[in-house]
């Protein structure tokens, strides 16, 4: 499990982050994209998927 993680040599995290919501215009955009000719982007965005799930694990 993957969570809010503090060490003696770093600041000491006393709330996480919000993350931030794309949006209907995001999305949008997003569905007029060929999966097939964007991959690297297509990973990217679910790493971010995978922030956001971590990020809740924070609260």
């Amino acid at each position: 499990m993957t969570g809010c993680v503090t060490t003696s040599d770093r600041p000491t995290i006393t709330a996480c982050p919000t993350y931030p919501i794309a949006g209907k215009a995001v999305a949008n955009e997003l569905a007029l994209l060929n999966q097939n000719d964007f991959p690297n982007l297509i990973e990217w965005i679910g790493r971010i998927d995978k922030l956001a799930e971590q990020l809740e694990l924070c609260k």
